[in-house]
């Protein structure tokens, strides 16, 4: 029978069950084997993630507690307010907080936060995002013919692999990698002629970018690139669509998310080099780091090793006796590319050029593909030994061997924090922040900004680190409190603002002027302060950690009627540190404003915010002068004098500035980022293509690409 003959036999309900040979279907298998595979799948994910929700304490590891959960929280409160998250005053300064999108406030799940803002729905949201990877992982499986049972461990085998359970401090990387599995399997269905499953394909991978981990869509989109050339390659110009489809959509069913974060990655320090240093220091070198992405220590995995080598030799199995020879040799090869990659040798140099790869460098996160390929071969491996194993043990054996492996499996248990450490603040600074109406924070790591010292970044996976930077507030672990904490972050080489961090690049040593130009009223340390800074700060509290007062802060805006025009960035930053400036007085600027000269009688300045993105500041001046406000400086934030629009002026090289005439005004700022309107646009547009597609009757003889074949 030819091609177009039997296609002419099928009907579309039929088409998408149509599996190339020699696999085997087990789509028809009996529905209580499906459903206790589920089961099995259930309960190891209920003893592995079932901690994360069923015992006291929570998850505030590193990057967790530090930034990730405090930022989504935050974010989730503001929409609770009725404000959109674009921006928050509460840490570095001012802060773009949508245009980050590790927060993932697009994604549509990040609903959940919104519901209950707490430490406990993220452990819940997380356990949740393990069970969607293990339930994706079984419905993929199933459909490329491995037995239900056989299918259930490689589920499991995914969703509790090393890298996925290490890399939990990311949030964004379990929320955007159980979605792979899906989106293969929509490319079956398409294989296998559903016309509507690319265009599912598309939204599940659009889903995925706006999970806050955009490095993993792609690698994921790596995957199944190649996994669709594997499926319809001998169909070129099916080939093209598809891709244009499945990949190629998604970029813009997510752009309201990726155009603003774009922005925020091209204004911050990351899109000025690539760093080899960090690309070296974060490669995998041994066996262990290959196991557990290097933070074994940190996430206290246990080395089940026999686990490791069962789960070997039953990849092994599988490459080598699948009945699909070449399919095996595709997982395998992908496999072995993704762990050269990986191991940092020189089949990573191709990938270190591409231009996103200086913002998200770690060549060990291609890990993650590789554990789905792993899986996907241990899961062929269990099908092959469970077809000669059923025929002398009872099936029930097979179950209980199992279940007993998942007993034995690390759960989260180890990974929680006990209860109250979330408490672990210094009460001093907590209270010094909702009791004054302007309080800046400048947290410190003996006398240097976090991450600036080499000594602390070899034992930045610490636990006494980690106690001191919540001690000290570091990073965005102020708000987890409610506490408004203004102040720069540089935790661990985080995407920041280039500007505000270009103020510390260039003197580690934190410098007079610096304090004065972010109107820093507070200083913390686990040591005493450097003796240049304890001329300018008395200490508050030495129980647990130091507090020190600022001597006579800058409010957080105010007047000058002297302007120093300096045009080269690396200049101002210097003249900024150098011992003579004096910010009250003097504003190094990149534009002439045209002021002074300075009044007989004191200017007038108060400040109040009318919404986290908005500021409303009644000017009173003699004199024509610059307002100077010590908040972030951002491309996206406009002013305006009395209603009228008014040129922001880039004052003390990261801050705001606006020339002011003589008399009394009322200034106002907002931020408004036109990417993320430009890119809500392009996204609905996105959508309703999408949607008109999946609209369209079905075409019940559309022949599958493996009857073509």
């Amino acid at each position: 029978m030819t091609p177009s003959q039997l296609a002419a036999t099928r009907t579309f309900p039929q088409s998408h069950t149509v599996l190339a040979a020699p696999r085997r279907d087990d789509g028809g298998a009996p529905r209580a084997a499906h459903g206790l595979a589920l089961l099995i799948v259930f309960l190891v994910w209920m003893i592995f993630a079932g901690p994360l929700f069923l015992l006291p304490g929570n998850l505030y590891l590193v990057d967790i507690a530090l930034n990730d959960l405090p930022n989504r929280l935050h974010a989730a409160e503001q929409i609770r307010a009725g404000h959109w998250p674009f921006w928050t005053p509460a840490t570095e300064c001012g802060f773009p907080l949508f245009s980050d999108g590790q927060t993932g406030v697009a994604y549509p799940l990040f609903a959940l936060y919104v519901l209950w803002p707490s430490p406990e729905m993220h452990d819940i949201w997380m356990a949740l995002h393990y069970l969607i990877a293990g339930l994706t992982m079984y419905v993929f499986l199933v459909g490329r013919g491995a037995s239900p049972f056989a299918s259930a461990i490689g589920a499991c085998g995914y969703f509790g692999s090393a890298p996925l359970m290490a890399l939990h401090v990311i949030p964004g990387v379990i929320a955007t990698m159980c979605w792979a599995p899906l989106a293969l399997w929509l490319i079956d269905r398409h294989a296998a002629g559903d016309p509507r499953a690319l265009w599912w394909c598309a939204l599940v991978n659009g889903v995925m970018l706006l999970a806050g981990f955009p490095n993993g869509s792609l690698f994921s989109f790596s995957l199944e690139a190649a996994y669709l050339c594997f499926r319809v390659g001998k169909q070129p110009e099916s080939l093209f669509r598809g891709g244009m489809i499945a990949l190629g959509l998604p970029a813009l069913l997510a752009m309201v998310q990726l155009l603003p974060t774009l922005q925020f990655f091209w204004n911050s320090h990351r899109s000025e080099s690539l760093s080899w240093e960090a690309v070296y220091y974060n490669r995998v070198e041994t066996l262990p780091q290959l196991m557990t992405v290097g933070v074994s220590g940190v996430a206290a995995l246990s080395a089940f090793y026999w686990g490791y080598l069962a789960a070997a030799a039953l990849a092994l199995y599988g490459l080598f006796a699948w009945r699909n020879r070449a399919e095996a040799l595709f997982w395998g090869g992908f496999l072995l590319l993704t762990l050269l990659v990986a191991f940092a040798t020189p089949v990573a140099w191709i990938f270190y050029y591409l231009p996103v790869f200086s913002w998200f460098r770690w060549p060990s996160l291609y890990l993650l593909v590789s554990t789905l390929a792993y899986s996907v071969l241990i899961a062929f491996g269990a099908d092959m030994a469970l077809s000669v194993l059923s025929r002398s043990l009872p099936i029930r054996s097979i179950v209980a061997a199992v279940a007993a492996l998942a007993v034995t499996s690390p759960t989260f248990a180890d990974c929680l924090a006990p209860p109250g450490w979330d408490q672990t603040a210094s009460p001093a600074i907590l209270a010094a922040a909702h009791r004054e109406g302007h309080f800046r924070l400048l947290p410190l790591m003996h006398g240097q900004i976090e991450g600036a010292d080499p000594e602390h970044d070899e034992r930045f996976w610490s636990p006494q680190r980690l106690r001191n930077s919540f001690l000290t507030l570091a990073a965005n672990y102020h708000l987890l409190h409610g506490a408004r904490v203004a102040t720069i972050k540089n935790q661990f080489d985080a995407v920041t603002p280039a500007e505000m961090t270009h103020l510390l690049a260039t003197d580690r040593n934190i410098s007079l002027g610096y304090l004065q130009a972010a109107a820093i009223t507070h200083i913390s340390d686990v040591e005493p302060l450097p003796a240049h800074l304890l001329a300018a700060a008395e200490l508050v509290s030495d129980d647990p950690v130091r507090l020190y007062r600022v001597r006579n802060p800058l409010p957080r805006a105010w007047l000058v009627y002297d302007a120093r025009r300096i045009d080269s960035p690396h200049e101002r930053v210097k003249a900024i540190h150098a011992g003579d400036f004096d910010a009250r007085r003097l504003a190094i600027v990149d534009t002439d404003p045209q002021i002074g000269p300075a009044p007989t009688k004191p200017a007038q300045v108060a400040l109040r915010e009318t919404s986290p993105s908005s500021l409303e500041i009644e000017v009173e001046t003699e004199t024509p002068g610059l307002l100077v406000v010590a908040d972030m400086h951002a491309t996206s934030v406009h002013a305006a004098i009395d209603g009228g629009a008014a040129p922001l002026l880039k004052a003390n090289h990261a801050f705001r500035g606006v020339r002011v005439p003589a008399g009394r005004h009322v200034v106002t700022m907002w931020y408004r980022p036109t990417a993320f309107y430009v890119g809500a646009c392009v996204s609905l547009a996105a959508l309703a293509v999408v949607a008109a597609q999946l609209a369209r009757p079905l075409r019940r003889d559309a022949p599958s690409h493996e009857a073509l074949a």
